[in-house]
């Protein structure tokens, strides 16, 4: 009878034990997985970073270029329109009478289409760079949401197999023996879709 009573208390705790076991495995396991979310996002934050630089620079670069080519020129024509609306709002009898005022407007008239032109052939130059960086901008979201997306599919792959072992712990001898070599550094093109053993089953 006692015999009995011990092997019933047994299969009684076997379950509860095998439940902690399971919820235990979990949670490892989701350690692992948010592990590899953060992982992967630290590392796009540093290729957004050092694009983003790379921008700034890109950008200071053709800000210089643009003063050094067309900049004389803008301040030139800007000051002389200056000193001509100047004249134009002094007027004056005589500066009418003797069609300087006339000569005065058309001359203005000239150095705001200079100016004009010269503001559209820099605006020309930088619509193009910000249109190479907005599409630069956009393949890197698209590449990262692609690493994102395979990335879960992986953890999600991963998880199913934990469930149909049972959430074992059989394979962290083969983790321990040395097994979990490939994946972690996987991420300068994305998450890799081979074997990743950091999670025992294949990835």
């Amino acid at each position: 009878t006692g015999e009995r009573d011990r092997g019933q208390e047994q299969q009684r705790a076997d379950p509860q034990r095998q439940a902690r076991e399971k919820a235990y495995q979990e949670r490892r396991f989701d350690t692992w997985a948010n592990g590899k979310r953060a992982d992967l996002q630290s590392h796009q934050l540093d290729r957004d970073g050092e694009m983003n630089r790379r921008h700034s620079v890109q950008r200071e670069n053709l800000a210089h270029h643009l003063r050094a080519t067309y900049g004389p020129d803008r301040d030139r024509t800007a000051a002389n329109l200056a000193a001509t609306e100047a004249r134009l709002e002094r007027g004056g009898f005589f500066y009418r009478l003797f069609g300087q005022a006339a000569r005065d407007r058309d001359q203005a008239d000239a150095e705001r289409r200079t100016l004009a032109s010269i503001d559209m052939r820099t605006g020309e130059y930088e619509g193009r760079l910000e249109a190479q960086q907005a599409e630069e901008r956009r393949q890197q979201a698209e590449r990262e949401r692609r690493e994102r997306q395979d990335l879960e599919e992986r953890i999600t792959k991963a998880r199913d197999r934990r469930e149909r072992d049972g959430w074992s712990d059989a394979w962290e001898a083969e983790r321990q023996a040395g097994a979990d070599r490939a994946n972690d550094n996987s991420f300068g093109g994305g998450p890799q879709r081979g074997r990743d053993r950091s999670l025992g089953p294949e990835m």
